[in-house]
Order: structure tokens, then C-alpha cells, then sequence
């Protein structure tokens, strides 16, 4: 006897707000989605103490267990779907089947939405489900819903002041002396990439040597997303970085502004190497926003 889907715990969303369902999403489209699996407890930073964990002691004590991650894509193979990458540290793999696909494996009915904010969308509402074999195992599927879930604060219109010089930004934020030499900084973008050519101006000004960020692209949209927008604030959050930390390298990490995109961007930079001693964050969704499911707060801030 096949056993009943089984509920995921905390996958609860209503519809995006201020959007409207306005008929069924494609069932042939195609939907990549992050799955999460259970694994050890995770310490609080204030049970942290002493030496540096280095990567191989985190790796054995708190990655996702592989005989779990084994059955998952077994399961989720039976079903249709083809499985990506199975990241064992990040207790995480990377999915993708059709709409219709999804749809079944998930207990789900997606669907195309619009907002006046974000045009369409592909959405959902209501809980997600998974195979009964796989209840416990499975703590989160993200990627189903295209709302957005990052934005910048949207600051008045104001007179241009003068520029800040390095020595100005120092200044202001009593910057200790140093070059970074030897440290690795990740910046978070969700809506564009840096411009190299206001970078290197900037930097010819102050006399600073012009850096060259790792620009990392998470999935086909963000690529697109980079190619084709110019974020200024994002130009100046790795101008201010080169003020700073004229000798660190630097790291752009550029996803999707879904649930997903939160949690793909931040398992990248776990697997960073090195390891990013700074994550530079500009976006903000409150978390008591109900576009959130509980699932994925979870999973952002404790995961």
C-alpha cells in the first residue's frame, strides 16, 4: 500500500502580496528547485569558543548524512526528477523537473501570478508535501515560488553631497589600519552586477589599485540579471570595499532574489575557498513578512 504524501513542516505561504493567480503555470516549463535535509544541530554562535573549526571538522561533525541524501535522490529519481548536485556540507541538492513534474512530486499547483510591483510570476500557495518515505529527511524545497524576497530601502531623493574619499570613509567609520592582505570578502547582489569601468575610475582617483572581483552568477536568470542591469549600489559597495581593503580579494555573488536565491547564494559562499572572513549584505526582507514560509527563515538564518 503506497503511503499518503506526508506535510512539510512550516512550507505554509499565502499568495505574494498584492499579487493575483491568473491561470496555471506551463506544466512543460522547467523548475529548478533547492531541496534541504536534516542534519546534526547547528551551535549557536554564543557555544562557539576557541580555536577556529576548520573545514574538515565541520564537514565530518554536521553535513547531511549520505545515506539521507542517498535515498532523497533515489526518491526524487522514481519520481521524474533529475537531480543536479547533492552538496552534503550545505545539506542541500539541487533539483529540476517540469512544472507538471514538480507539481506531483510536491503536492503542489503552480501557478502564474501578477503584481503590480513585479509583473508575472511563477507562484504557489498553501504547503508543500513530499513522498511519505522521505518525511523527517526533507526540511525545505525553495525555488517553487518567483516572488521576490530582496530589496534595497528605497532612500528619498536627496541634493548630491560630496564625494567620500577613502580617507573619508575611514574617517567616518574609524577603520583600523591595514590593507586586508590575506582576507577574502563576499558581497551579496541580487539585482546586478558591479560596473568595471566606474570601479576603475574610482580607484585611479584615490590611487587605489583596482581589484578584480570574482563574479559569481547562481543560475541562468541571475547570469541574465547581471548582463543586462547595472546596479550603481552594487558598484559602490565594491568601491567602498577597494577604499578599505585595498589588498583583500573581493567576491560578487549575484542570485535570484527568491527564497531560493537567499539559500543557493549562501551555500556558495560556504564552499568558498578561502573562506570569507566578511558576507556584505544591502537587502532586507523583514522576516515576519508572511511572503516568507517559516521553512525558509530557518533555513537562511540557522542553516
Amino acid at each position: 500500500m503506497v503511503k499518503k504524501p506526508v506535510e512539510l513542516s512550516s512550507s505554509k505561504r499565502p499568495a505574494a502580496a498584492g499579487a493575483r493567480r491568473i491561470g496555471n503555470a506551463s506544466p512543460e516549463d522547467e523548475v529548478e528547485v533547492t531541496v534541504t535535509l536534516r542534519g546534526p544541530r547547528l551551535p549557536a554562535a554564543r557555544d562557539v569558543t576557541g580555536r577556529v573549526m576548520d573545514r574538515e571538522t565541520f564537514s565530518a561533525r554536521y553535513s547531511a548524512d549520505p545515506d539521507d541524501a542517498a535515498k532523497v535522490k533515489a526518491e526524487l529519481t522514481r519520481l521524474g526528477l533529475h537531480v543536479l548536485d547533492v552538496s552534503p556540507v550545505t545539506r542541500s541538492m539541487r533539483v529540476s523537473g517540469t512544472v507538471q513534474q514538480v507539481d506531483g512530486a510536491f503536492g503542489v499547483n503552480l501557478g502564474t501570478y501578477e503584481s503590480d510591483d513585479q509583473g508575472q510570476f511563477r507562484g504557489r500557495e498553501g504547503r508543500i508535501y513530499v513522498p511519505a518515505p522521505l518525511a523527517g529527511i526533507v526540511t525545505g524545497v525553495f525555488g517553487l515560488d518567483d516572488r521576490r524576497m530582496a530589496q534595497r530601502a528605497n532612500a528619498p531623493a536627496q541634493q548630491a553631497a560630496a564625494a567620500l574619499t577613502p580617507a573619508g570613509l575611514e574617517a567616518l567609520y574609524q577603520f583600523p589600519p591595514g590593507d586586508a592582505a590575506g582576507q577574502a570578502i563576499a558581497i551579496v547582489e541580487f539585482d546586478g552586477a558591479y560596473s568595471t569601468s566606474d570601479l576603475q575610475a574610482f580607484c585611479q582617483k584615490y590611487g587605489r589599485e583596482a581589484p578584480v572581483p570574482t563574479l559569481v552568477t547562481l543560475g541562468p536568470q541571475a547570469a541574465q540579471q547581471q548582463s543586462t542591469s547595472i546596479s550603481r549600489e552594487a558598484t559602490m559597495d565594491v568601491e567602498i570595499i577597494a577604499a578599505l581593503c585595498p589588498a583583500a580579494s573581493i567576491s560578487v555573488y549575484c542570485a535570484r532574489f527568491n527564497q531560493k536565491g537567499w539559500i543557493d547564494l549562501l551555500d556558495a559562499v560556504v564552499k568558498t575557498e578561502p573562506l570569507p572572513a566578511v558576507l556584505s549584505n544591502s537587502f532586507n526582507k523583514a522576516e515576519d513578512s508572511p511572503d516568507w514560509s517559516k521553512s525558509a527563515v530557518t533555513e537562511i538564518v540557522t542553516g
